[in-house]
């Protein structure tokens, strides 16, 4: 007996749209037909993937002819429908910035809490750390780091 690998089945668009079902059912609280967005929501997001689908076909040297004519008839039917992409967060945390995002930022490879006092002066700290620092504009600040909530506990 030889030890050969055992073939795999090929892939197929059900298996890679149920690989998917499966990663967003982990991400997101809520199935995207229930989600209650707008078509101009969906086109944007439409959008958004049919831009990440050019960038992948171009660098794995994919890029055909056939994918400019196709690529263009999508985006002359969606662009005219698609909602403006929300404007990103900042990198680094402000007053205003963690009143909108909330308090926890990313700080280089860490994960810390920032709050700003009545004398606006911004500060942070580790999880569990009672030492704080000042924010320091120069610091690797990569911006708000956004909590789902876990659809598994009850409000």
């Amino acid at each position: 007996m030889t030890d050969t690998p055992t073939a795999r089945p090929p892939l197929t668009t059900a298996d890679i749209e149920a690989h998917q079902d499966a990663k967003g059912s982990r991400k997101y609280p809520t199935r995207l037909e229930d989600a209650g967005l707008s078509v101009g929501a969906l086109a944007l997001h439409a959008l958004e993937e049919s831009v990440d689908r050019r960038r992948y076909l171009r660098a794995a040297g994919l890029w055909t002819a056939v994918d400019v004519v196709q690529f263009a008839f999508d985006e002359a039917r969606l662009l005219p429908i698609a909602d403006h992409p929300k404007p990103l967060p900042p990198d680094m945390p402000t007053a205003e910035a963690v009143a909108a995002y909330g308090p926890w930022w990313q700080l280089g490879e860490d994960v810390v809490q920032v709050e700003f006092g009545e004398n606006g002066i911004g500060r942070f700290w580790q999880v569990g750390d009672a030492f704080h620092d000042s924010i320091d504009p120069a610091g690797p600040w990569l911006g708000p780091v956004q909590l789902r909530p876990n659809p598994q506990e009850k409000s």
